[in-house]
């Protein structure tokens, strides 16, 4: 390879030597070169190339996928877009329309152009949009890598879009992105069968009601996908949470899956894991909404956290309370904002709380059995002492220190741990060594009792 230095080029300098080969036996004219050669001497420099002289910024911009050149669509500039194509080469065509920011005259104009349109971004997909575009979306776009669009500004009583089955021309072989926000898309899995190069999948406001076995099909063929978020919608008010589907003999395999995200109503999701398995996930958040199930009725989800064996290896867990929700966070090391871990919110009535953390940690669905350190927390209103906080604790069997987060959560476990101390529970926390508090804990009876348990097991002094 040729050295180059840092100046500008010089198109009558000759190559005189090669990196660790030695001097030329003759010169060469660079102007006699080829363009490929020249390409590959300046591979680092092709911005400074595009100055020397016509030829070398025609072979420049013959090479867009070398200096992964695209045209992005503009609004008011000096020239329109059907202008700037007549002008420009054939270079890669990125639409980005960031909430009325493009005239739609200029998406048109691009999306015309369907074998050269890379990426697609529709913010605020509106009605209009619809009926002007999707017409032209009917063609294959062999080039589209990017796809994201999103209404999420429909006017009140205003259905959200739909795609047509004929959208993309049916298929979308080069496709690695998807984002579809409020967007109605019947045959999506038809689509999702030819894009077996998608690495990120994102549907929001995904139709409420059970995963379809054509969906399901369809992600079987993501082999590549390593990020996947779905937010499914809220079941109609005449649905029946009874009425499930049977779970399929043979799972989609997702062998590529790192991240996983769901959120939406409990049974839906306990069906969705039942439909897939992901070995080499490292994340996994969800939601969990709705009032009308029970930790209990999830039969699916508890056995998918099973399967995945990095989860049942962590070692950390924090336990976040209040009146509508708790978060469980079980990770590797000391939880934080970019931890890989298992993440799980599930909205409840208040007196669901402690029956459903309880029921949850007895199963795989809160794999703690393991859990050497954990911390729980608390929010108002006041939580009051229950026999199932001595069965929570018992669920930690590993726990070698335990934190207590906040001062709404130190009245009920100190009298649990009373109750450990008075009654000589041994397969209550066997293996604690360390408890903390948050704040200092004022004299009185909850001081005491934990006072009393940490003198007991030979603890370090609580902090």
């Amino acid at each position: 390879m040729a050295k180059v230095s840092g100046r500008r080029p010089d198109p009558l300098a000759t190559i005189t030597e090669l990196d660790d080969i030695g001097s030329l036996h003759r010169k060469v004219a660079i102007e006699t070169l080829s363009d490929d050669v020249l390409l590959e001497i300046f591979d680092l420099s092709l911005d400074m190339l595009v100055h020397v002289c016509q030829r070398w910024r025609y072979i420049v911009f013959a090479s867009p996928r070398r200096l992964n050149l695209r045209l992005l669509c503009p609004k008011g500039g000096l020239l329109s877009l059907r202008e700037m194509l007549g002008v420009w080469p054939a270079l890669p065509i990125v639409i980005r329309d960031l909430v009325d920011l493009t005239d739609e005259d200029d998406i048109i104009a691009a999306l015309e152009q369907h074998d050269r349109v890379c990426e697609i971004k529709l913010e605020g997909f509106t009605r209009s949009q619809q009926e002007k575009l999707l017409p032209l979306m009917q063609e294959s776009f062999p080039a589209l890598t990017k796809l994201h669009i999103n209404a999420r500004f429909p006017k009140r009583g205003e259905l959200a879009p739909v795609l047509p089955d004929s959208f993309l021309g049916g298929s979308a072989p080069r496709l690695q992105f998807l984002c579809l926000e409020s967007v109605t898309f019947p045959t999506l899995p038809n689509l999702l069968l030819s894009s077996g190069d998608l690495v990120y999948l994102y549907l929001s406001g995904f139709p409420s009601g059970y995963i379809t076995p054509e969906m399901a099909i369809g992600l079987s063929a993501l082999t590549r996908l390593e990020n996947m978020r779905l937010f499914f919608g809220y079941p109609s008010s005449n649905s029946d949470p009874e009425d499930r589907p049977l779970a399929p003999l043979m799972r989609s395999l997702l062998p590529a899956l790192k991240e996983l995200e769901l959120q939406g109503p409990g049974e839906y999701l306990d069906d969705f894991v039942a439909r897939i398995d992901a070995p080499s996930i490292n994340c996994l958040k969800m939601r969990l909404t709705g009032l009308r199930f029970s930790i209990v009725n999830l039969l699916h989800l508890p056995q998918f956290i099973g399967r995945v064996e990095k989860f049942q290896s962590f070692g950390y867990a924090d336990i976040y309370l209040d009146y509508r929700a708790m978060d469980i966070a079980i990770s590797p090391q000391a939880w934080t904002p970019d931890s890989k871990a298992l993440l799980l919110t599930v909205s409840y009535h208040l007196t669901w709380a402690l029956p459903s953390l309880v029921e949850g940690c007895k199963s795989s669905l809160f794999p703690v059995s393991n859990i050497e350190h954990f911390n729980i927390s608390a929010q108002p209103p006041y939580w009051e002492f229950n026999p199932l906080w001595l069965e929570l604790l018992r669920q930690f069997p590993a726990a070698k220190s335990l934190s207590l987060g906040s001062e709404q959560i130190v009245p009920p476990v100190a009298v649990a741990l009373k109750q450990v101390i008075e009654e000589g529970m041994t397969d209550v926390l066997p293996a604690i060594r360390k408890l903390s508090v948050s704040e200092p804990l004022p004299a009185g009876p909850d001081r005491e009792a934990i006072e009393r348990f940490v003198t007991a097991r030979g603890l370090t002094a609580f902090e």
